[in-house]
């Protein structure tokens, strides 16, 4: 409980529309709006208390000047809630891929195994029968410690959480303490928040001074950020890794099929309860998603669960949505994935090269506001695996029917995307809108063939949408009449 003047507050916002009588308002400075700007109105809703960065211009209201209101905003908001990360296991997962497969498998494996765990991330929060949407991978300091003290009501025991660089550079998990930090892996993206690559990395590494007593760091060996995080941290660590012999848990992939792969798993870490080999079954597809799996494995045998438990556990998971997720296998195959930075592009087209198939097709989106370079590295890498997967056409789009009005593409992102895809010498096509580039596929595709849906967040829902497109078109085709004629293209011709 908090009190101020011997007034209890009733709650912590900065939000001033959401204030009510009794409230502690912060003012914080965002990217596009000002807190401080709606003191006036926060005042008038009934807060008793505001703390503010720079002298109000009201007279007469009590306030409390500091340097940080979004520190500030997160530490009211932990002690307003108790402090609920202490009364949890909280398991916090940060780097560039990976967090939400992670996650969502932590939060499979303890719940199959009859310990209530919560998950926080992009693709929502959830515990018990609870679930909210996600608006942020990690939400704002008020609504993260709002969910950690519904967890502690409702007597979850093990929080999986993606902490993502925003949410360390914006310290909306500033004051709390995790068991575990995970480090995935390091790659190019966030240049619109972090400016530099090393700015990116130094906040990613915050992570992991935000340990509990005793608490434990895990890597991945394999990456470029092992050698960052060795020479970090004091505290114990584990590795994981396929490629590097030295890893505490090394996976060995003995078979990947269309339906998935089976993995030899060597564990040696006088940090882990158990050291040995065991081997494991998954509906997960790549080399990739194997890392993801050794990842969940180091934190599941830290708790204490074993081998035959997580094994049994993995086995029964179905997969996390958008991620190299089959979502459709009958006449041809489509794959859907969250497909946004060079790494995403390389994991993801390098486990397609082992799936058979026929021709290969490629729907893809230009990122909007998120500058040059990131859209000319994404296409860098789909220009050498094009050659490499001889992809029969790549169909790039603007989607100006999906995507969010701040994430217009701009002319020289789409420039930048499609010089490298023109310089190889790859069938490209360019639409407007998502609608317009499934159109084209769904018109040239054919039976024993790959679609391949790789986009963030202007393809949100482009699975829904092909889906309903390819049922139309099986009955179209099925009648034995010729194609529809694609309407953009006939209005280019």
């Amino acid at each position: 409980m908090l009190q101020y003047k011997n007034r209890v507050i009733t709650g912590v916002t900065h939000d001033s529309r959401k204030v009510v009588p009794g409230n502690v308002f912060v003012a914080v400075r965002g990217l596009t709006t000002d807190g401080h700007d709606y003191i006036q109105q926060a005042v008038a809703n009934g807060a008793e208390l505001i703390i503010c960065e720079q002298d109000p211009l009201i007279e007469g209201i009590p306030y409390i000047k500091i340097k940080d209101s979004r520190a500030a905003l997160a530490i009211l908001a932990r002690n307003f809630y108790n402090r609920p990360d202490l009364d949890l296991i909280t398991m916090g997962i940060t780097g560039t891929n990976g967090k939400t497969t992670i996650t969502t498998l932590l939060n499979h494996i303890f719940n199959e195994n009859d310990i209530s765990c919560g998950l926080i991330g992009s693709n929502g929060v959830s515990y018990t029968d609870q679930y909210w949407d996600a608006i942020l991978t990690t939400p704002d300091a008020v609504n993260l410690y709002y969910y950690l003290h519904q967890m502690v009501e409702e007597r979850v025991k093990v929080v999986a959480m993606e902490v993502s660089s925003h949410s360390l550079k914006q310290k909306r998990v500033e004051g709390m303490q995790f068991n575990l930090a995970l480090f995935t892996n390091l790659s190019l993206d966030h240049l619109d928040l972090h400016g530099t690559y090393q700015d990116y990395l130094d906040t990613k590494l915050l992570l992991g001074k935000k340990l509990k007593p005793g608490g434990l760091i895990v890597y991945n060996k394999d990456d470029v950020i092992a050698g960052e995080i060795e020479n970090s941290f004091r505290q114990p660590k584990i590795s994981y890794g396929i490629k590097v012999k030295s890893a505490d848990i090394k996976g060995y992939l003995t078979k990947t099929t269309r339906e998935g792969s089976e993995m030899e798993v060597r564990v040696n870490s006088s940090y882990l309860p158990y050291i040995g080999t065991f081997n494991i079954s998954s509906g997960l597809l790549g080399e990739h998603n194997a890392s993801n799996l050794l990842a969940a494995i180091c934190c599941a045998l830290s708790f204490g669960l074993s081998p035959q438990e997580i094994a049994a556990a993995i086995v029964s998971f179905r997969g996390v949505k958008r991620r190299l997720e089959i979502i459709y296998n009958e006449k041809f195959t489509i794959v859907d994935d969250f497909c946004h930075n060079p790494a995403n592009y390389e994991a993801v087209l390098r486990t397609v090269a082992v799936l058979p198939s026929n021709k290969i097709f490629l729907v893809t989106p230009v990122r909007g506001n998120r500058g040059e370079l990131v859209n000319s590295e994404n296409a860098k890498v789909i220009a050498r695996w094009g050659k490499k997967l001889n992809l029969l056409k790549i169909i790039v789009t603007n989607s100006e029917d999906t995507v969010h009005p701040k994430d217009r593409v701009k002319g020289d992102e789409e420039i930048a995307f499609l010089k490298p895809l023109w310089q190889a010498g790859l069938n490209v096509s360019h639409t407007p809108t998502l609608t317009q580039g499934l159109e084209l596929v769904l018109d040239e595709v054919e039976a024993g063939d790959l679609v391949l849906l790789l986009g963030s967040h202007p393809f949100k829902s482009v699975g829904e949408k092909i889906l309903k497109m390819t049922a139309q078109h099986n009955i179209f085709m099925g009648t034995g009449q010729i194609r529809q004629e694609n309407q953009w293209q006939k209005t280019k011709q």
